[in-house]
């Protein structure tokens, strides 16, 4: 999957303005554990912006952080 980042914002529509479709998102879900080594959970399903994701996974790696599970930082 590409994302172009190009105007990307906390705005951007993760469905409507880059087209990712649910078995996109399956994608994109899959491989954001493997790459910051979180567990998401299925409230990630509701996700629609660019922003709430980036809350989303900085909240998951402050939690993780905290008991040492995190793999990687952004």
């Amino acid at each position: 999957m590409s994302i172009p980042t190009a105007g990307l914002s906390g705005a951007t529509l993760l469905h409507d303005d880059l087209g990712i479709d649910s078995a996109e998102r399956v994608e994109l879900i899959v491989g954001l554990e493997k790459e910051f080594g979180l567990k998401l959970g299925p409230e990630a399903e509701g996700i629609k912006t660019f922003g709430e994701l980036c809350t989303y996974l900085t909240a998951l790696q402050s939690r993780d952080a905290g008991e040492g599970r995190v793999n990687a930082t952004f």
